[in-house]
């Protein structure tokens, strides 16, 4: 495959600088979660395992970030490639399908414990933290 037409790097570049831009705006909303947390939970080993479960949560969404970033910024990634065997695309999307799911499922985990390791004041003072816009 010959290289891009100007106008698509365009807007690769626009694309890159988004999601640098939002990657940057999540880690934000982490770190006042990862604050909210520190200062309203009482018990610091109870923190602690939120803080963990928290980190799970983020290694999996930067992950999720990076492989899109990979598909999505590369001009030789296979989403740019006219000559393609089908079974190349469902591979592509069954392994971000994955990614997504372990994404929720570290999301769910992430919740349960913050639910099992606060009381009904310390959760109230981190509730609307927990809400990510993804």
């Amino acid at each position: 495959m010959g290289k891009m037409k100007p106008d698509y790097l365009k807007e690769l570049k626009k694309l890159d600088k988004r999601s640098r831009k939002e990657a940057k705006q999540v880690r934000k909303r982490l770190d006042k979660l990862e604050k909210s947390i520190i200062t309203s939970v009482n018990d610091k080993s109870k923190s602690e395992n939120i803080i963990q479960s928290l980190n799970d949560f983020e290694n999996s969404l930067f992950h999720l970030f990076g492989t899109y970033r990979k598909v999505m910024l590369d001009e030789n990634s296979i989403v740019y490639q006219y000559h393609i065997e089908k079974q190349q695309l469902i591979d592509k999307q069954e392994k971000h399908s994955e990614n997504m799911e372990n994404l929720l499922i570290t999301y769910t985990n992430l919740h349960y414990v913050v639910v099992e390791n606060t009381n009904e004041q310390e959760w109230e003072k981190i509730r609307k933290e927990l809400t990510l816009p993804l």
